[in-house]
């Protein structure tokens, strides 16, 4: 799989991945359930934070293997930045 391709496949997930985590952590917001209404027995709890616990896993993976990817870009611009700094100062 080229580079390109698999940056998209990876970044793709990590937006699958966040989604999931947030929505599922909204819904399991303390206190929300009441203000809406809904009782913690009419939910799938169980489910609900087992997608939670996993999605986070997943996302956490995958923006490691994003930082991976992209590793050397960020060398060069720490150094870059630091170069420009330094020069601007004398």
């Amino acid at each position: 799989m080229k580079r390109r391709s698999l940056l998209y496949v990876v970044n793709m997930g990590m937006l699958i991945s966040f989604i999931l985590c947030a929505l599922t952590g909204i819904v399991k917001w303390p206190g929300l359930i009441p203000k809406l209404g809904l009782t913690y027995q009419t939910l799938p709890f169980p489910t609900i934070t087992l997608i939670h616990d996993w999605s986070g896993l997943v996302l956490c993976i995958l923006a490691a293997i994003h930082l991976g990817m992209h590793w050397n870009w960020m060398i060069i611009m720490t150094k870059r930045m630091f170069l420009e700094r330094r020069r601007s100062d004398e």
